[in-house]
């Protein structure tokens, strides 16, 4: 009962981070935390439904993201110092930013199947998810978060 009731209230805080989000990947100082918050929620709640324990799902997810998110934006950094000796044009920054993109869809894949396999997120006696059932729901989180 606890566990339903921690869900509705983490479900009823991210409806004003949809709101608030302007759909755009620079969306103010902020945007990026109503994000990794909006997908933290939606794992949870996705993969919870499935049976597994939504509440260690939303706080393991966030910090998963949270950490994925970092290492985006610093490659991304480096790729913008990296070509500004290089060109002044925006295609590389652009190309990398798909690339890294990628690379976090499938790493967050990854480990959602990973995650699925522990004891420690599941409620019941019941299957992992096998990284091709991950992967779509990796790829609509993220899509979602690139969003905010």
């Amino acid at each position: 009962m606890i566990r339903r009731l921690v869900l509705i209230v983490n479900l009823l805080l991210a409806f004003p981070a949809v709101a608030w989000a302007n759909p755009s990947g620079l969306a103010g100082p902020y945007g990026f935390i109503f994000g990794l918050f909006v997908e933290a929620v939606l794992i949870a709640f996705i993969i919870g439904r499935h049976g597994f324990d939504p509440l260690r799902l939303f706080y393991c997810w966030l910090a998963l993201t949270s950490a994925t998110f970092m290492l985006l934006v610093g490659f991304l950094r480096l790729f913008e110092r990296i070509q500004s000796d290089l060109s002044r044009s925006s295609g590389f920054v652009i190309t990398a930013l798909f690339a890294g993109e990628i690379v976090v869809v499938m790493l967050e894949a990854a480990a959602l199947s990973w995650m699925t396999r522990m004891k420690f997120f599941r409620n019941n006696a019941i299957k992992s998810l096998p990284f091709l059932h991950a992967l779509p729901y990796s790829i609509l989180v993220n899509f979602i978060s690139f969003l905010m």
